[in-house]
């Protein structure tokens, strides 16, 4: 499986913010609906 660098950047804004909707918000991405 091949991991790239946009999904480590989500993975560590999950980690860090603990939610989707602030995670999307840090990366100004929308959020998931």
């Amino acid at each position: 499986m091949r991991v790239n660098f946009d999904v480590l950047m989500i993975l560590d804004a999950l980690d860090r913010h603990g939610s989707f909707a602030t995670a999307a918000e840090s990366l100004y991405k929308p959020p998931p609906l």
